[in-house]
């Protein structure tokens, strides 16, 4: 898992695209309070997505802040 910082270094993108890529649900991600934690996979998803290619292995999961409880969501 990455962070936003380390998102931002591994993409070559602001902050400010970083947290819309994740607020949009662009790059699956867990939050725990106001943190953002990034599995690496879903980052590889949304790059084969970003070029057009077909992962039939998707195995990303989105689990949403865990504050309000516990949201599992599989692509």
């Amino acid at each position: 898992m990455v962070g936003v910082n380390d998102l931002q270094n591994l993409l070559h993108i602001g902050r400010n695209k970083a947290y819309e890529l994740l607020r949009n649900n662009e790059i699956r991600s867990i939050k725990i309070g106001r943190d953002y934690k990034i599995p690496k996979r879903c980052i590889i998803d949304y790059i084969y997505n970003g070029l057009g290619i077909q992962n039939n292995n998707a195995l990303c999961y989105n689990i949403i802040d865990f504050k309000s409880g516990l949201s599992i969501k599989g692509e």
